[in-house]
């Protein structure tokens, strides 16, 4: 069945996976890590503080899967931003402020998300 899957995407991005996958096994076989215990497959349940952050395109952890990790928090934020993909720490100021605010204060409750109505989608030049 996943190959039936994988013959609908382009084959250069058939070709990464393989690769990506590949190189975990190889990495978890070097490391000789084990297989993970079925308690990884469990929800975190929690009231720590949690910042979610997901970009609004990401396709590797795609926003979604940030719904679902709060579903089993208590004291949580779930930011999406607008015009971002993978790796929404580092996509610019705003989200970089709004983590080291939450750092500093320990909460996310007041966290101050106001830039992020500045955020949008990325804006191309054509000639």
């Amino acid at each position: 069945a996943s190959l039936d899957l994988m013959a609908a995407y382009p084959p250069d991005i058939v070709e990464l996976a393989q690769y990506d996958a590949e190189d975990f096994d190889f990495t978890c076989r070097t490391w000789d890590v084990g297989a993970a215990g079925s308690i990884e497959d469990q929800p975190v349940v929690s009231d720590i503080p949690t910042l979610i952050l997901a970009g609004e395109y990401d396709p590797v952890t795609p926003p979604v899967w940030g719904e679902v990790a709060e579903r089993s928090l208590t004291n949580d934020l779930l930011l999406i931003f607008p015009g971002v993909g993978h790796a929404a720490i580092d996509s610019g100021p705003c989200p970089e402020s709004i983590v080291l605010d939450f750092l500093a204060a320990g909460s996310v409750a007041g966290l101050d998300t106001s830039c992020m109505a500045g955020m949008g989608p990325p804006a191309f030049v054509t000639d």
